[in-house]
C-alpha cells in the first residue's frame, strides 16, 4: 500500500498504530506555529527520504512530493511487481 503516515511509516507500522488507537495528532515540530490559532497537526515524524530521490533532487522537491516518491516505491515493492521492458509504460515526451 505504501503508506505513509502521521501514526507511522509503512502499512504494517501504521496498521499497529491505528489497532492501539494512536491518533497521530501532535503540537506542530516542524515549523514555529507558535503565531497561528491552531498549533497542532498530524505530522508525519521520522520521515527519511529514500533511495528513490537522488541527492541532488532533494532540495528541488517539497517534502510532499518525496513522501509520495517514498510511498510509491514501497507500494511497487510491496505489491511483489517486477517492472521490466515488457510491462512497463513508455515514457512519452511533453509535447513542443
Amino acid at each position: 500500500m505504501g503508506l505513509i503516515s502521521p501514526v507511522g511509516l509503512g502499512t504494517n507500522e501504521t496498521w499497529q498504530a491505528l489497532l492501539k488507537g494512536h491518533s497521530g495528532i501532535a503540537p506542530i515540530t516542524l515549523f514555529d506555529a507558535g503565531s497561528l490559532d491552531c498549533q497542532i497537526a498530524g505530522e508525519v515524524k521520522g520521515f527519511i527520504p529514500g533511495d528513490g530521490i537522488d541527492r541532488k533532487d532533494l532540495k528541488k522537491t517539497g517534502r510532499f512530493i518525496q513522501m509520495a516518491i517514498a510511498a510509491t516505491d514501497t507500494a511497487i515493492r510491496d505489491s511483489g511487481l517486477q517492472i521490466d521492458l515488457t510491462n512497463a509504460a513508455p515514457i512519452e515526451e511533453p509535447p513542443m
